[in-house]
């Protein structure tokens, strides 16, 4: 019998969760097809919490110079960034962005006779003035803060504010146990199989991580890896679960350009308006799930 006819035969008897398979002398042949052997699929999963929180706002502010604009913008971004650093410590990571763009006069314009369209009137004598956009993208590892955190933000009046995502960031050891569970789970139903044929179960000749079978594409043939990971690092759930605080009446804080620019409002006059911001919501745990192929031989 040579390779190909192996592999014929070797289809022919594949099913879902565990195979037997014939066996042929061609030296070419990969090592599960050289002697008697058995196929199996492990299956697992876990849950797990999210481990990460993130949100983005930005912050808009008009002006008749590019310059009046940015520092308009920058100042209010600034104090949203310092009030969530003193309230999120060590747990939150902030990334900050900057946009200006110029803006005209709009004019109307005729386009067809019963349509008229708004267009600006982009040139030099039409300029009005300038919009700065400052960003702030903030990621935070302290799930139970993030909405106080995200308070602080919306405290100053963001233009835009997303909404909170919640994601895992699955460690090694997370990867690991689930992992250490499908093999786990594939040796049980191999043992099953040989048990049915009355045969005992040998010594694992391939282990292969991800969705396919262990035909077609083997891992752990000589000269080959023995091991393919197809999961992802970062697994994205959605929902939330915070802490659930008392509603209180909004703190009146005086976010007029000029009390901003003049230093009226402080750090800690945001972080102490920040409970009245929070929102609350719920998350649900996330199903980290594996799957493995083994091919074990038989005794």
């Amino acid at each position: 019998m040579n390779f190909m006819q192996a592999l014929a035969l070797s289809g022919a008897a594949f099913c879902l969760t565990a195979c037997q398979f014939e066996t042929t002398s061609d030296p070419s042949a990969p090592i599960w097809a050289r002697e008697q052997s058995i196929e199996a699929i492990g299956r697992a999963s876990i849950e797990v919490l999210p481990n990460r929180a993130e949100f983005g706002v930005s912050y808009r502010a008009q002006a008749a110079t590019a310059a009046e604009a940015n520092a308009l913008a920058i100042t209010r971004a600034n104090l949203a960034v310092e009030a969530m650093r003193e309230i999120g410590e060590d747990a939150v990571r902030i990334t900050t962005s900057i946009d200006v763009e110029p803006f005209y006069e709009q004019v109307r314009i005729q386009v067809s006779e019963f349509e008229e369209a708004v267009e600006e009137n982009i040139h030099p004598n039409a300029l009005i003035g300038y919009v700065a956009i400052a960003s702030i993208d903030v990621e935070s590892s302290d799930l139970e803060g993030v909405a106080t955190l995200r308070g602080a933000a919306l405290a100053l009046g963001p233009s835009e504010a997303g909404s909170v995502r919640f994601f895992l960031d699955a460690g090694v050891e997370l990867q690991r146990t689930v992992f250490a569970a499908a093999v786990a789970d594939a040796q049980a139903r191999a043992e099953i199989v040989a048990q049915t044929s009355g045969d005992q179960l040998g010594s694992l000749l391939v282990l292969r991580e991800g969705t396919q079978s262990c035909l077609g594409q083997v891992y752990g043939a000589p000269g080959q890896d023995a091991l393919r990971s197809d999961a992802s690092d970062r697994i994205v759930v959605t929902g939330s679960r915070i802490r659930r605080t008392a509603y209180e009446a909004v703190s009146e804080l005086d976010l007029t350009d000029s009390s901003l620019a003049t230093g009226s409002i402080s750090v800690d006059n945001i972080v102490e308006a920040a409970e009245a911001f929070t929102v609350a919501s719920d998350f649900d745990p996330h199903r980290m799930t594996a799957r493995v192929c083994a091919i074990y031989a038989v005794e």
